[in-house]
């Protein structure tokens, strides 16, 4: 596999990242305007019916540990893409490296 490859591999993985990390915030821009709505309607039921208002309560909490782990899904999943980041920059500096020897081993005649 050639530097190109690699090259290639790596913005195709980039361009993977961006996307989903853009669509995981959008998702969180989501939650978040659920969240206000849910709380304006929530202010409007604490007037008429106090019993709704308590299956509202524990429904929001509800809510509120699901956008949690969302959250954590999304740190988790964004460690994990600088983590493969930084090893396929390992990879490619290998890669360089082993190129450079290689040259370096033609260049001076000891390939033969």
């Amino acid at each position: 596999m050639g530097d190109n490859d690699t090259e290639d591999e790596y913005n195709k993985l980039k361009v993977k990242y961006l996307n989903l990390k853009n669509k995981s915030n959008k998702l969180c821009d989501h939650f978040k305007n659920i969240r206000e709505e849910k709380m304006k309607i929530e202010n409007e039921l604490i007037e008429k019916d106090k019993d709704f208002f308590e299956k509202l309560r524990s429904l929001n909490d509800k809510i509120g540990i699901l956008e949690i782990s969302l959250y954590n899904m999304k740190d988790n999943y964004e460690k994990e893409i600088i983590k493969k980041d930084l090893e396929i920059k390992k990879f490619k500096n290998i890669l360089h490296q082993l190129h450079i020897s290689n040259q370096l081993s033609i260049d001076s005649g000891f390939d033969k």
